[in-house]
C-alpha cells in the first residue's frame, strides 16, 4: 500500500502519458507540434514550489493544503509565465 505517494506517482505517470498522446494527436491533426520546453520547465518549477507549500501546510488539514495548492500553483505559474493569461481573451 503506497498511499498518497503511490497516488502521486500514478498521477504523474498518467499526466506524462496524456501529454504524449496529446502531442501525437495534434501532430496527426495539424502537423508538427513543438513543445515549449521553457514553459514546461516553468510549470514544473511552479509545481515544485506548490508541493513545498502544501507540505508546509499539511498539518492544518487536507482542505487547507488543497487551498494552498490551488493558490500557490496558480500564482507561481502566472508569475513565471507558465500560464498565458491572454489566451482567454483571444478571438478566432
Amino acid at each position: 500500500d503506497a498511499g498518497a505517494l503511490g497516488a502521486a506517482i500514478s498521477t504523474l505517470i498518467a499526466e506524462v502519458a496524456l501529454g504524449v498522446v496529446l502531442v501525437i494527436m495534434l501532430t496527426r491533426r495539424v502537423g508538427a507540434v513543438t513543445p515549449s520546453w521553457g514553459r514546461i520547465l516553468r510549470g514544473v518549477a511552479a509545481a515544485g514550489l506548490m508541493a513545498g507549500c502544501v507540505l508546509a501546510t499539511k498539518q492544518f488539514g487536507a482542505a487547507v493544503a488543497a487551498g494552498t495548492a490551488i493558490v500557490t500553483f496558480s500564482g507561481f505559474a502566472i508569475a513565471f509565465g507558465a500560464i498565458d493569461t491572454t489566451l482567454a481573451a483571444r478571438t478566432r
